[in-house]
């Protein structure tokens, strides 16, 4: 599972709770580099030294791009690829932002205090928006660094669009939200028609992150996909093998 700009992995912390008993999950928190190929090249080696050949690969947000991005240039490790409110052209989001310059020279501590200000000051008239709140207080500063932040959101801005990987729409899903108040509709609707025949789910009230928003329907669509995919052996690691 692949966060994106925000949190790290331990956003995804209600759906492996979730899941865990049922699938072997692994989360990740980005190392702090700001550069496609480095870091996909970075997620190979990871899976490496996990020893994993093949994997469902699950993003979310920036992390649904990096997803695409590793399936594009290892077509042979993913088995599944799941993008929960992800994109593939960041241009349209990209053109409304101050230029790369201007955000490098921010110190991360007023960057991250901007860019979270509209989020932790919207009104939580909704049980998800309020848990959203929350789970970033708590996870954006305390647990994810402000230089972590930083360096995701640079990769973010020097983000290019991305071939489609040679990955059939059968073993691709999207989940997403036509209120996703972040990916802007154009790029929620190309990745849509790139993937036109995949299975697909619209989250009402999923907003960005329906990990945290939506976590139950959520895990339940994710668990459903991947459920049947799966047999157990105990492996060396004194864990779980999955092998599809």
């Amino acid at each position: 599972m692949l966060p994106g700009i925000q949190g790290g992995g331990d956003v995804f912390f209600d759906a492996v709770l979730r899941l865990g008993a049922a699938l072997p999950i692994v989360t990740v928190d980005a190392p702090d580099l700001d550069d496609v190929g480095t870091m996909t090249a970075a997620t190979a080696a990871f899976l490496d030294a996990l020893h994993l050949n093949r994997v469902h690969i699950l993003g979310a947000s920036l992390g649904g791009y990096l997803a695409q991005a590793f399936a594009l240039a290892y077509p042979g490790r993913v088995d599944q690829l799941l993008i929960a409110n992800g994109f593939y052209d960041p241009r349209p989001f990209l053109a409304k932002q101050p230029p790369a310059a201007t955000l490098a020279a921010m110190d991360a501590d007023s960057l991250v205090r901007k860019n979270l200000a509209a989020l932790i000051e919207t009104p939580a008239d909704d049980p998800g928006v309020a848990c959203l709140q929350a789970v970033m207080a708590a996870l954006v500063g305390p647990v994810q660094s402000m230089t972590n932040y930083k360096s995701r959101l640079m990769l973010l801005m020097g983000a290019k669009r991305l071939e489609r990987p040679q990955i059939p729409d059968s073993r691709v899903m999207i989940v997403d939200d036509d209120q996703d108040p972040i990916v802007p509709a154009e790029m929620r609707n190309a990745l849509r028609s790139r993937y036109t025949k995949a299975e697909h789910h619209a989250v009402s009230g999923g907003g960005h992150m329906p990990a945290i928003q939506r976590p139950a329907e959520f895990a339940e669509l994710v668990g459903r996909r991947l459920g049947a995919s799966y047999v157990y052996q105990t492996s060396e690691l004194g864990g779980f093998h999955a092998a599809s």
